[in-house]
């Protein structure tokens, strides 16, 4: 895909991507860039209308608590998207509307099923 460089300030994006570079190599983790690209793909959960997440902290401190998750960019974008979600909602940080078994109709106040609005909120209390 050729980029149409015409009116983009090529030595301002270079000085860019040298300090995002310089700052994800301070993050005190193995895998800066692995970690940070989890955590987008994270991130764009809590955007998701669809899906029910813990506080950010909690989702952070399992994925230390499991030294990362184990995840990898090895196999691409779309299987590293899969094994987040996959790994989100076995670890019942996050309550995916979309997968939901009963899939019931959603409330007119809720923008979540019944069933994974009550789940969540039993799984915040215990």
């Amino acid at each position: 895909m050729k980029v149409d460089i015409s009116g983009l300030d090529v030595s301002g994006i270079v000085t860019q991507l040298d300090k995002t570079v310089e700052s994800v190599s301070e993050i005190p983790l193995g895998l800066p860039l692995v970690w940070l690209w989890t955590w987008d793909c994270i991130c764009n959960f809590y955007k998701d209308d669809e899906c029910l997440m813990k506080p950010k902290e909690d989702v952070l401190r399992a994925m230390l608590e499991q030294d990362g998750g184990g995840f990898t960019l090895e196999y691409g974008t779309e299987h590293h998207y899969e094994s987040v979600r996959d790994w989100l909602i076995t670890n019942e940080l996050m309550l995916y509307c979309e997968m939901c078994e009963s899939n019931p109709p959603h409330s007119i106040d809720s923008k979540y099923c019944e069933a994974c609005a009550r789940e969540y909120k039993e799984s915040e209390n215990e």
